[in-house]
């Protein structure tokens, strides 16, 4: 069973990588093969990942109904093995598939319970992004002034972590932002942030 355990994350990675490069389908098939290996070895974390990795992989092509299904069996699965950190992992994927589904009101309700079980775990790169996906939200709603407040959350917290492309993104965010709220001279001023923090990394 060890090397069994192993090959889940094999089987893992070698599905990121075929989704990465646009593989979707051995990537689907990689997916699947972790869902067997983990179920023969009774790996209730390793399942939950899976059913994780293949509603994101589904999102991705569209497929709304089908990925919906398997973030929900990675939700059920965290909140019975008490893993309040998948259970996140869950609820943000859950609230990406609503947002692209223009269904605003139930990703709201993701992002939030995301972001209140982030936040008691004081788990920083969690919260980054969740702060993020909630001011795209807001943004997409036409609430700024909220979407702006959590942008700089964001910046604040990838600032701690030392994340500079992070830092980058979310100066681009902020003057976006900006921008929609006519403040242009403002956000060309966050967008020349971004421009510098890349080219300092070779971007």
């Amino acid at each position: 069973y060890g090397d069994m355990a192993g090959m889940v994350k094999v089987q893992q990675l070698l599905g990121k990588v075929y989704s990465m490069r646009g593989e979707y389908n051995d990537a689907r098939t990689q997916y699947e093969k972790s869902l067997d290996t983990a179920g023969v070895l009774g790996d209730r974390q390793a399942l939950c990942r899976s059913y994780n990795l293949i509603g994101a992989l589904l999102r991705r092509r569209g497929q709304a109904l089908q990925a919906e299904t398997f973030h929900r069996q990675s939700l059920a699965l965290a909140e019975e093995l008490h893993d309040r950190l998948a259970v996140a992992m869950a609820h943000n994927n859950l609230g990406i598939l609503h947002r692209e589904q223009s269904d605003l009101d139930a990703a709201l309700r993701e992002f939030e319970a995301a972001r209140a079980i982030l936040a008691a775990l004081n788990h920083k790169p969690g919260l980054c992004a969740c702060y993020n996906n909630l001011a795209n939200l807001h943004c997409s709603r036409g609430e700024f002034a909220e979407a702006l407040v959590l942008h700089e959350k964001s910046l604040d917290l990838a600032e701690i972590l030392g994340d500079k492309s992070c830092v980058a993104d979310c100066y681009n965010n902020i003057g976006v932002v900006l921008r929609a709220q006519g403040k242009p001279d403002d956000a060309l001023r966050k967008f020349e942030t971004c421009r510098d923090i890349k080219e300092r990394m070779g971007d």
